[in-house]
């Protein structure tokens, strides 16, 4: 058993294609993917909400909250090695139950 999680969504939706397939295994796929996929930096929301960067080359990420793309971009000015990538964080323990 694997415990890389983007091979689990490859074996999910391989077998979201049956013509008989539960439609709960091709949302779990994509609910996977959406938490575990690193997406291009200039996809990521600059809302305030706290996200984690990442480049190739990285050994650890950093978290960021750019309020505004402006913000984003004077902060990415003055990295050495910017970020090209980001990914969600998920919900702080007991947060979904505020």
């Amino acid at each position: 058993m694997s415990r890389d999680p983007m091979e689990l969504v490859g074996r999910l939706e391989a077998r979201a294609q049956y013509a008989v397939a539960d439609p709960l295994i091709a949302e779990a796929a994509a609910c996977i993917r959406e938490m575990v996929e690193w997406l291009p930096l200039n996809t990521a929301v600059c809302n305030g909400r706290s996200f984690l960067v990442s480049a190739a080359g990285w050994d650890v990420g950093c978290i960021v909250d750019w309020a505004s793309e402006e913000a984003r971009d004077i902060d990415l000015h003055n990295w050495t090695d910017p970020p090209t990538h980001w990914l969600p964080l998920p919900p702080a323990p007991g947060a979904e139950d505020e």
